[in-house]
């Protein structure tokens, strides 16, 4: 059986969140801060969500198999989201998210257009989660292109000239997760750096440094 590069990826990140203390992450809104505990420093996490209400938490990573994303959110309109804090309902979203995440891709830029094809089928919901996705990726790409020596800046604020189509809180900026910040240490990263940049506006909610 041929397995493909994203299964893969999906199947190292099933296994490790196995391993992770449920009971301890459950009190953690986003789960960027569970998927970036789970898999270590060979593995970069972002996370943001999506406007709206409820908003749905959004997950981009950097592993050594390329870039990824995907949106954790319910299969049927109107069934519970990650915002129900039980672990077993959380752990059985994200796995979901992760087996349909996009990517992997080389760059930041093979998986916008790779999130831009993505369909989500959750009927006029799709659009938004779609919209919201595709924010935190272009907010990345834009400062990577914007900070290319990211080591002295921990987080970054990009102008709020556009209208809001994601936004992050204190949790994800805590952590240093937060889709503003261009991360030292990825390789991908750093080839990606000198593509093109992406527009947007958003939200960020007291940023604080780790």
């Amino acid at each position: 059986m041929i397995v493909s590069p994203g299964h893969t990826q999906y199947l190292l990140f099933s296994e490790a969140l196995k391993d992770v203390p449920g009971r301890r992450y459950e009190q953690h809104r986003h789960p960027a801060v569970v998927l970036d505990g789970a898999t270590g420093p060979g593995t970069q996490v972002w996370g943001w969500w999506t406007r709206g209400t409820p908003g749905r938490p959004c997950l981009l990573w950097s592993a050594a198999r390329g870039w990824g994303a995907t949106v954790v959110a319910p299969e049927v309109v109107g069934a519970d989201g990650y915002e129900r804090a039980y672990w077993s309902h959380r752990i059985k979203l994200l796995d979901v998210a992760l087996a349909r995440a996009s990517g992997p891709s080389r760059t930041l830029q093979e998986l916008e257009l790779q999130v831009s094809s993505a369909g989500f089928g959750l009927g006029r919901d799709g659009g938004e989660l779609l919209v919201g996705l595709l924010w935190g990726v272009r907010m990345l790409r834009a400062a990577y292109s914007m900070d290319r020596s990211a080591e002295s800046r921990p987080w970054r604020t990009l102008p709020r000239d556009a209208g809001i189509e994601g936004e992050v809180d204190e949790e994800l900026a805590r952590h240093a997760l937060i889709p503003t910040l261009a991360k030292v240490g990825s390789m991908q990263a750093r080839a990606q750096s000198a593509t093109g940049t992406a527009s947007g506006g958003g939200r960020v909610l007291s940023p604080r440094t780790r």
